[in-house]
């Protein structure tokens, strides 16, 4: 086994148990060959576990399966970076958002209330079910031309009814492309429902 997996193989092994904020971040460092490179190496690590002594078991076979999978997912975030780089506006803030923005930008952070740092309201309407510090973003194009970095590294909750699901998954997509650790859905709907996990930045992607 040790003709065919190298050091450089053991790397990207640890980069895939990375948290997935950790690979967010990490992004910004990486110039656009090196995040090439990465997808590539990840698919070669899996396309060469088949040569290994003992062939492909089912145990393998799995882990095949996962790199392939992380390659494709890391895309995927590479994608969503390049994205955000083109789309988002800086310092351009959600309703109720500027406010947050500065008392970041001086050090503060906003009081979790049962875990949660700060509510996010698909409609202005759903600000009364807030706890505590609350933004509104509502269905519209400016939704992706936002700055959500204020709230990098923050546990946010989605507030949201049914017909805003779709909404709601696209914004959660935007949110962890700039740096929001951690994102649930509360059903305004279905009050005695707990709340959905979107987004999870501190674990590795699927564990």
């Amino acid at each position: 086994m040790a003709d065919h997996v190298t050091d450089g193989d053991r790397d990207l092994v640890a980069i895939r148990l990375r948290p997935d904020a950790a690979i967010r971040a990490a992004l910004p460092r990486m110039d656009a060959g090196k995040r090439y490179a990465l997808f590539d190496h990840f698919y070669g690590l899996a396309e060469k576990i088949p040569s290994l002594p003992g062939g492909l078991t089912p145990v393998r076979r799995r882990v095949r399966e996962d790199l392939f999978g992380f390659a494709y997912k890391f895309s995927d975030i590479a994608c969503d970076y390049l994205e955000r780089l083109r789309l988002r506006v800086p310092q351009y803030w959600p309703a109720y958002g500027a406010a947050l923005a500065r008392a970041r930008q001086a050090g503060r952070v906003p009081e979790a209330i049962n875990g949660v740092h700060v509510a996010v309201a698909l409609r202005f309407q759903y600000r009364c079910a807030a706890p505590g510090a609350c933004i509104v973003v509502e269905a519209s194009p400016d939704f992706e031309r936002f700055d959500y970095r204020f709230m990098a590294g923050l546990n946010v909750e989605i507030l949201a009814v049914r017909a805003d699901l779709d909404f709601a998954d696209w914004l959660a997509r935007r949110m962890a492309a700039d740096g929001v650790l951690k994102i649930a859905l509360r059903h305004l709907d279905n009050p005695t429902a707990p709340a959905e996990t979107l987004y999870d930045g501190s674990r590795p992607w699927r564990m």
